[in-house]
């Protein structure tokens, strides 16, 4: 596409305002053409290539976040708690692990995740 875009632009611009015969003017666009699609294929290779756009499956594993529960959890039931997972805010439903309910804004922490559903202790559970 960069390509096409140069070597179309500078084309028309050396065929309407310059006095070049259609060759040369063929012969700048191409090169034109060349030299934005290589600056752009480069570009996107080093953008491709960094080292954190490799997908690691440490990046993306639940257990073991710090989280706050949103939408309380009744007892044996289902709430909701929100955490930061690579910079993003992310929800998910949550249950207790041991059946006991949590109020909103309680700090829990992922012992498992399954199913779309995290299964929750609370932060001071947790530490002692």
């Amino acid at each position: 596409m960069a390509f096409l875009a140069w070597f179309g632009g500078i084309g028309y611009i050396l065929a309407t305002h310059s006095r070049f015969i259609g060759v040369i003017v063929l012969a700048f666009a191409i090169a034109g053409g060349l030299a934005a699609s290589w600056v752009v294929f480069k570009f996107m290779v080093k953008l491709m290539n960094a080292e954190s756009s490799h997908l690691r499956d440490e990046d993306y594993r639940h257990e073991g976040l710090v989280c706050t529960v949103t939408m309380p959890v009744r007892e044996n039931g289902t709430g909701e708690i929100i955490y930061m997972q690579n910079g993003v805010r992310r929800s998910a439903g949550a249950r207790s692990c041991n059946g006991q309910p949590l109020e909103k804004g309680a700090e829990v922490v992922i012992e498992r995740y399954e199913d779309g559903v995290a299964y929750v202790h609370r932060w001071e559970e947790f530490t002692s």
